[in-house]
């Protein structure tokens, strides 16, 4: 049951097929059960063994775009510029080796597949859907995902714009309020002339 289960994984069984339980029940399951299991096993056996390649490349692929989405998420992650040991452009380096590889391994899987289907009258199906099927979902699932990120970083901003409360400024008194002392226009007061000694003089 073990095996089964390991090989429902590898060749990529869907769910609704996975009609064999998991585990064996003695007070359930008889031994007409367990050679099903047994003929099942056989099965899938044989399907992994012709498509390996199939399944070779398909797994490549697939951690290519796993190390691309990860790097991705981590675009926007501060402690990621700290440049220590050269790190980051390590990081670049193989981020470029990734962007180049994904294609060609794509391309190469849809060669594998399309030799396996020149031999075998079935067709490979991984979880419902074709290999090369299977990848364009994960591809337009992501491009989903970003806009959706996109759209709702727009949203936000636009929203934090609208809440923002321009207050007044504080009525504060003129800079150009002027005292006594430093006013220019004051008008100055004249002295009084002192009268003349001949004048105050009484004769």
């Amino acid at each position: 049951m073990v095996r089964l289960s390991e090989l429902w994984e590898l060749c990529h069984i869907p769910d609704v097929e996975r009609t064999i339980p998991r585990e064996f029940n003695p007070t359930l399951h008889t031994s007409h059960d367990i050679k099903q299991a047994q003929e099942q096993v056989k099965i899938l056996e044989k399907f992994l063994a012709d498509r390996a390649e199939v399944y070779k490349k398909f797994k490549e692929w697939k951690e290519l775009w796993a190390e691309k989405v990860e790097f991705e998420s981590k675009a926007n992650d501060k402690s990621r510029y700290y440049n220590r040991g050269c790190q980051l452009q390590k990081a670049l380096q193989r981020q470029k080796v990734i962007e180049h590889r994904l294609p060609i391994v794509q391309r190469e899987l849809k060669e594998e597949v399309e030799k396996y289907e020149a031999t075998h009258d079935s067709r490979i199906q991984m979880d419902g859907l074709t290999p090369c099927e299977h990848i364009e979902a994960l591809i337009e699932q992501h491009k989903a995902k970003g806009l959706e990120r996109k759209r709702k970083k727009q949203a936000d901003a636009s929203a934090e714009n609208l809440s923002t409360v321009v207050t007044p400024m504080k009525r504060g008194a003129p800079s150009t309020f002027a005292t006594p002392c430093s006013s220019a226009k004051v008008a100055k007061v004249r002295p009084l002339k002192r009268c003349s000694q001949s004048a105050s003089k009484v004769r």
